[in-house]
């Protein structure tokens, strides 16, 4: 182990003797997919096929329809099927400016006992505040006001339902001009349980490492003392090279392992958009090389979902 890694392990240990026991744990985190589906089809069958490629799979990543609100019933929702069989990497768009605690209550106390929910309103924020959609204010106004629902549920039966916020990469993006500033979004200590990003290599190669697409992201987590994950990653297959891709993607894989914030000594969740939905590049089903990336992975870094880490 590096020596300053080391250094820093022996001063944590005396501050914060649980903090060290976590940090020095082997890395795990739930490993998703938002599948095929997503552009279309039967997600549960998309899911297993996906799962069956390179899983074990511990998550998988839904949608509600933009436009829908707060649903109140977890039943009749896109996630309800991964009841007993995985995490929730779920997203859903409140009405701007409108009251929604009461429909938000409503959800979380229908979410069964001990299932994992990551409960993701508004994904992908700081585009939709970029469309005008809403303000970094009315986002933080929101989540403020979901996070005592949240933390009371945890405490009555649902320990395993979280508050979590999603950007895209291009937030922390140097040629970001069209905002908003990302402490703009922060909504205080306290109220969420973790950041995570949707990061694409949709440009022509080579396209940005792990450092560049995880590393703004990753320092926002570590300066707010929070837990950070990957919600969507993609990227097109490299024409000259057939197993750049699949380098590109043990790159992000390893960075999300050795790069912990918020007490975790890694990321806690690493979801894939193996979807065309969007126009995006299915990843890792474009091609063997990074299926065998993928299911590498989620064997070496398996976390059950009854176990998320957080």
């Amino acid at each position: 182990m590096h020596k300053l890694v080391m250094a820093a392990l022996v001063v944590l240990s005396l501050l914060h003797p649980a903090a060290a026991l976590r940090a020095a744990a082997t890395p795990a985190f739930l490993i998703g997919a938002a599948p095929d589906a997503e552009a279309g089809g039967n997600a549960d069958a998309q899911w297993r096929t996906a799962n069956s490629r390179y899983g074990p799979l511990t998550a998988r990543r839904s949608y509600s329809t933009p436009g829908a609100g707060v649903p109140t019933d977890f039943a009749k929702t896109p996630a309800a099927s991964d009841v007993g069989s995985r995490a929730s990497l779920y997203s859903f768009h409140p009405a701007p400016r409108v009251d929604s605690t009461a429909a938000f209550r409503s959800l979380v106390a229908s979410i069964p006992s001990g299932h994992t929910a990551f409960l993701t309103p508004d994904h992908e924020i700081d585009a939709m505040v970029r469309r005008g959609q809403l303000t970094a204010a009315d986002y933080v106004r929101m989540i403020r006001s979901y996070a005592p629902i949240v933390r009371a549920a945890r405490a009555h039966g649902h320990p395993h339902v979280y508050l979590v916020m999603n950007v895209t990469g291009f937030l922390f993006n140097k040629t970001n001009n069209a905002g908003p500033e990302p402490e703009s979004l922060w909504p205080g200590d306290g109220v969420l349980d973790a950041v995570t990003v949707d990061a694409y290599g949709e440009d022509d190669w080579p396209v940005a490492a792990a450092p560049g697409q995880y590393g703004g992201v990753y320092a926002y987590a570590v300066k707010h003392d929070i837990p950070w994950g990957v919600y969507e990653i993609g990227a097109k297959e490299d024409p000259n090279d057939a197993g750049h891709k699949a380098r590109w993607v043990r790159d992000h894989l390893d960075f999300a392992a050795s790069h912990g914030s918020g007490g975790r000594p890694s990321a806690v969740v690493f979801s894939w958009y193996d979807s065309a939905g969007g126009g995006a590049s299915p990843t890792p089903s474009s091609s063997a090389p990074v299926v065998a990336v993928a299911k590498d992975a989620s064997s070496t870094y398996h976390r059950s979902y009854t176990d998320p880490g957080l």
